[in-house]
């Protein structure tokens, strides 16, 4: 069976970030030994196969972005003890949920004999497959929204980070040169780099800007950790829990910067050896834990440093000057040199819609092309909109809690009940507490993020 090298089978419009067909790209299904006992073996022998280092790589970097810098803000509404408390709890979920996905789209593959599926492919897939008649009937209904989903808070986010470039320029070249340009010309400015960063098609590609980003935001937080550690107060000064009608900024704040849930199959569907990315230790395991550990120490020792007077991000709670400016530099390169992972989830979903109307001979100039216009429109977009966070907030609220938790949790659900579905069963019973807990993100966001707007647009 032929695939792309980035694991797409030809005959379908499953798989993430496809090209051309070669030959030598296939996945190899078999029996493994290993500690004596016989195991599934899944290996891509693809040419630009990602490593489990790089894979880990991109997962990392997938959740740490401006949300671990807007983690003292969240403790802020939740208090010392329940905000680290519930941060891990949040983070247990989230990765709970990926597995679930990850889980299912390795099943589905194994079923249908694929060598990689995507979001939507997933869904659909479980929908098309099961026994029940009128799920079956929704299949198609349900890729075309989960596809809305993911482009529309991906295409989000793409925004949000040209916006947040544009305004770190601004404000750093103001506060150091004096200079007090337009931040649409910033935006500008940022196309050269972003097309650069954005037009990178294979993700074996994207693991150093992945590690480039990582290296950034880093050094960034021992920066912040420069101003943070410094005269603390004393820790019974800032209170132990919060009233809980603060809790849903809490956890809107944290569960949009912890998902990265629409490259999480675009990461595994590169791997050259998937059942490493699941499993004890395993990647998603591995860099859950040192992005849950990395957002509970910002939040604790932020929020610790500045109580309620914290800002939205700590970057703007630090004092002016050249260590300032450097830290918010940082963070920006960092964000951009993350543009073109999350354009991957973007690309996703648009060219497997528009992938049969080109000639295969034309099918690697369409491809760039349409990345590439993508790039130029995302600008384009901020720049028509460039106070856009708070609109922004609430497409990720409602995307991120859907295709995080709701979607994860309902369609392993559905495979539950292709076997032995039961009421007393407790997986059924974790499920439905996910999606319920999506449904209370998805309603407590969206409030927050309309208030928002309402008092930034009135």
């Amino acid at each position: 069976m032929e695939v792309s090298s980035e694991g797409k089978d030809n005959s379908s419009s499953c798989g993430t970030l496809p090209i051309s067909a070669r030959s030598t790209d296939k996945l190899e299904l078999g029996k493994l030994e290993k500690n004596g006992k016989t195991q599934d073996k899944n290996i891509r022998t693809m040419q630009l196969a990602t490593t489990d280092l790089d894979a880990l790589l991109h997962v990392a970097k997938s959740s740490l972005g401006t949300g671990l810098l807007a983690m003292p803000f969240a403790f802020k509404h939740a208090g010392v003890i329940e905000g680290l408390i519930s941060t891990i709890i949040v983070g247990l979920i989230c990765a709970h949920g990926t597995h679930l996905l990850v889980k299912t789209s390795q099943r589905m593959c194994q079923t249908l004999k694929k060598t990689s599926l995507g979001y939507a492919d997933t869904v659909e897939a479980v929908f098309s497959s099961s026994r029940h008649t009128r799920l079956q009937s929704k299949a198609s209904l349900v890729r075309k929204t989960v596809n809305m989903f993911l482009f529309l808070t991906y295409y989000g986010a793409e925004m949000s980070y040209v916006v947040f470039i544009a305004a770190t320029l601004k404000e750093v070249t103001y506060h150091n040169l004096g200079y007090d340009m337009n931040i649409r010309l910033y935006m500008i400015m940022a196309i050269p780099p972003l097309l650069i960063i954005g037009t990178v098609r294979s993700m074996k590609y994207l693991v150093p800007f992945s590690m480039l980003a990582n290296m950034l935001l880093l050094s960034g937080v021992v920066f912040i950790s420069y101003y943070v550690l410094q005269d603390l107060p004393p820790l019974s000064s800032r209170p132990n829990y919060i009233p809980i009608t603060k809790f849903p900024i809490f956890f809107s704040t944290v569960i949009c910067g912890l998902e990265g849930i629409g490259t999480i199959l675009p990461v595994e569907n590169s791997m050259r050896n998937p059942h490493h990315f699941l499993g004890c230790p395993g990647v998603l395991n591995i860099a859950m834990s040192i992005v849950v550990s990395l957002f509970t120490t910002v939040g604790f020792f932020g929020y610790w440093k500045y109580g309620d007077a914290v800002r939205d991000t700590i970057t703007l709670s630090l004092p002016e000057g050249y260590v300032a400016s450097t830290v918010k530099l940082l963070v920006a390169l960092a964000i951009m040199f993350t543009y073109g992972l999350q354009m991957s989830a973007v690309m996703e979903v648009v060219w497997s819609a528009i992938e049969k109307k080109f000639e295969s001979k034309n099918l690697d100039v369409a491809y760039y092309s349409t990345r590439a216009s993508f790039v130029i429109v995302t600008v384009l977009s901020s720049i028509a909109v460039p106070q856009l966070g708070p609109i922004l907030s609430l497409v990720g609220a409602v995307g991120f809690s859907t295709l995080g938790l709701f979607i994860p949790a309902a369609v392993d659900t559905i495979l539950l009940s292709e076997s032995h579905f039961s009421f007393t069963n407790w997986l059924v019973w974790k499920n439905m507490g996910m999606m319920a807990l999506a449904v209370f993100a998805l309603i407590t966001g969206s409030y927050l993020s309309i208030e928002t707007i309402i008092v930034d647009y009135s």
